[in-house]
């Protein structure tokens, strides 16, 4: 009689387990997108990070038209609810160059020299909070120093 109530319950512990995450190892995410502005220009080429206090961070890289959607692991798209810190820094690259079609070096609209001030990435103290209702977020950053 032992033996059905042993296998009950581990049967139960299956099912709960199977619930929880979005499957394949992932914790649950959200899709996160929005767009970055250097000086009120779009920017191709900058790596959005969002870094959540505890877990794997979240990257995305813009486009052209500054857009950028967070992509957690192997491509799968989205970030871990929750409060992050965001770092923004300059890789040289776009989605484009990434997925093979990249872009003249010689274009006069290249981004090439785009200097990224440190107050956005290694003293980054810009915030977000990700979470069902709010998913989408823009980023107007600015070359010049801050008056204080």
């Amino acid at each position: 009689m032992r033996q059905p109530i042993g296998i009950s319950i581990m049967l139960m512990a299956l099912v709960t387990s199977v619930g929880c995450g979005s499957g394949q190892g992932y914790p649950d995410l959200i899709p996160v997108t929005g767009k970055v502005t250097l000086d009120g220009s779009p920017i191709a080429g900058l790596r959005v990070n969002f870094e959540p206090n505890e877990g794997r961070r979240s990257s995305g890289i813009t486009d052209k038209s500054g857009e950028y959607v967070l992509k957690y692991k192997d491509q799968k798209q989205g970030a871990v609810p929750g409060p992050h810190r965001v770092t923004i820094v300059w890789t040289g690259e776009s989605d484009e160059e990434i997925e093979g079609e990249s872009t003249p070096t010689d274009d006069p609209g290249s981004n090439s020299g785009i200097v990224i001030p440190s107050r956005y990435n290694a003293q980054s103290q810009l915030k977000a909070e990700v979470n069902p209702q709010t998913n989408r977020f823009d980023f107007d950053l600015t070359a010049g120093r801050r008056r204080r």
